[in-house]
C-alpha cells in the first residue's frame, strides 16, 4: 500500500498534549503485529520503508528528479527528515512490525504513519506548511519543481483545510507500506489507531489529502470527499490529482 499526502520522503511532513502519554502507546494486533509510537531506533527502517514505498508515486519522480544520480543523498535526507519528525512534539509516527520467527521480514518494521497535532505549532508554521523542512542540500531533487509544488500544494491545502478547520484537526501527513507487505491492511489499521487517537486529543476530524490510490481505503474507512485539485507542473504538461478528505 502506498498512500501518501501528498510530497514523498517525510519532506514537508508537517502532538503537544498527549505526546509523552503517547510515547508508550503499544498495541497487539491480530496475528501478532505490533503497533506503535516509533523511537529514534527506527529511523532508519522508516526511511526504508519510505524510500521503497513512494518510488512508483508519480509527484515522487517528478520532485525527486535526480534520485537516480544521487541515491545515497537521497537516502540520507529520507532519515534525516524521520529524525526530525522524531524530534518534534507537534508529530506523532507509528509504525506496525511484524512478529518475531513467523517466517519472511520477521521483526522487520513495515508500515509507517505520520500524523500532525497543529496545536503544537505557530499560527505561522502552520499557514505556511513548513513545519518541518529538511535541512539536507537534495541533490536529488529539482528544486524549482519542488518550490513550486510546494507553493501550489499549500494554497491548497490552506484553503480547504487550514482556513476551514484551523487547529481543530488531526491531518495524516504521510501514510506508507513497503511493497513486499502491502495489500495486507497495515495502513488501515495505522489511520484506524489515528482516528483513535484524535478522539483522546479532543480533535474534532481527521484530515488528509489523499492521491487516487489511497482514495479507496479512505472511503472504506470512512471518510468523506470535501473537495479536489491537481497541482500541475511547471510547464503544465503534467496534473497530480488529491481529494481533500475528512472523518468526523
Amino acid at each position: 500500500m502506498l498512500i501518501l499526502s501528498p510530497c514523498p520522503c517525510l519532506f514537508i511532513i508537517y502532538h503537544v498534549a498527549c505526546l509523552v502519554a503517547a510515547s508508550t502507546r503499544q498495541q497487539f494486533l491480530p496475528s501478532g503485529l505490533i503497533l506503535r509510537n516509533a523511537t529514534f531506533d527506527d529511523a532508519a527502517a522508516i526511511a526504508n520503508v519510505l524510500s521503497a514505498a513512494f518510488d512508483p508515486s508519480p509527484p515522487f519522480q517528478y520532485r525527486y528528479q535526480f534520485r537516480d544520480k544521487y541515491p545515497v543523498e537521497h537516502w540520507r535526507c529520507t532519515y534525516e527528515s524521520v529524525l526530525q519528525a522524531l524530534a518534534v512534539p507537534f508529530f506523532t509516527l507509528q509504525v506496525i512490525v511484524l512478529p518475531k520467527h513467523r517466517g519472511p521480514g520477521d521483526g522487520s518494521l513495515v508500515s509507517v504513519a505520520g500524523w500532525l497535532d497543529p496545536r503544537g505549532l505557530s499560527k505561522q508554521d502552520w499557514n505556511s506548511g513548513h513545519a518541518l523542512a529538511s535541512k539536507c542540500s537534495h541533490k536529488d531533487e529539482n528544486s524549482t519543481r519542488a518550490a513550486d509544488f510546494d507553493q501550489k500544494f499549500s494554497k491548497a491545502q490552506h484553503k480547504y483545510l487550514n482556513d476551514v478547520y484551523g487547529s481543530n484537526q488531526f491531518y495524516l501527513a504521510a501514510l506508507a507500506t513497503h511493497p513486499d507487505f502491502q495489500g495486507r491492511g497495515y495502513g488501515e489499521q495505522l489511520v484506524l489507531s489515528g482516528i483513535d487517537m484524535a478522539l483522546t486529543l479532543g480533535l474534532d476530524v481527521v484530515t488528509l489529502i489523499a492521491t487516487p490510490m489511497g482514495e479507496p481505503v479512505y472511503f472504506s474507512l470512512g471518510f468523506q470527499s470535501i473537495a479536489n485539485f491537481s497541482v500541475t507542473s511547471i510547464d503544465g504538461d503534467l496534473a497530480f490529482p488529491y481529494d481533500v478528505m475528512i472523518y468526523s
